[in-house]
């Protein structure tokens, strides 16, 4: 059990091989103004491997709880926060049986998933998760899952491919004042068929416009 934290509870910073978290519960790891205003559960965040590594990389999240953090930060959310940023990083992302709950941030506040503009030969998979009660302040109180630089602040000027599958999982109760309540996806409409959904429950989220699911297809 990682809590009361301030900044993350956890960070984990171009971490090479398979890394593991697994029957572990993070809460109430919050941003403090007085030192940093980023804050929340944990943090992953990968770059430009060096060219000498070349084997697989994973971060697998299992069987854990993250919750009742928040962050001041637009950069990253307050439960789950994965970022792969501008690199030839190969790294596959497994989450399973995971819940995150009552996290509170600007943006992707139970889940915040962000790729790069050169990411390639990488994969996000949630299976059995569940993300209820999260806040945003603009978008994704469930979940938010963009592509960096892009959408509605730049033109997208680069391909992308980096799927993302949610199977058998659960959006509800979230809140967003803009939108995506439950889900906000942010990609490129090339890219849009990366993206699947299967057998999902999003239901009871509120908010603003597309509050189950809102789907920017930039480009």
């Amino acid at each position: 059990t990682v809590q009361k934290s301030y900044g993350y509870g956890l960070i984990g910073f171009n971490v090479y091989g398979e890394s593991l978290i697994t029957a572990s519960t993070f809460s109430r790891n919050n941003y403090d103004n007085r030192y940093i205003s980023c804050g929340g559960n944990v943090l992953f965040y990968y770059t430009r491997r060096p060219s000498h590594y070349s084997f697989n990389n994973a971060l697998r999240i299992d069987s854990s709880t993250f919750s009742s953090s928040w962050s001041d930060c637009s950069v990253s959310g307050a439960g789950v926060n994965i970022i792969l940023d501008q690199s030839l990083y190969e790294v596959d992302v497994t989450i399973t049986n995971v819940t995150s709950c009552s996290n509170k941030a600007i943006d992707g506040a139970n889940f915040y998933l962000e790729v790069g503009s050169t990411v390639a030969k990488s994969s996000i998979t949630m299976e059995k998760v569940r993300s209820i009660y999260g806040s945003a302040v603009y978008f994704g109180g469930g979940l938010l899952y963009r592509y960096k630089g892009f959408g509605f602040i730049d033109a997208p000027t680069a391909n992308i491919e980096v799927p993302l599958t949610i199977v058998d999982s659960e959006f509800s109760e979230n809140t967003a004042l803009y939108f995506g309540a439950g889900i906000y996806l942010d990609v490129l409409q090339e890219n849009y068929q990366r993206i699947a959904l299967e057998n999902c429950s999003i239901h009871n989220n509120t908010g603003g416009d597309g509050i189950g699911v809102y789907a920017y297809f930039g480009g």
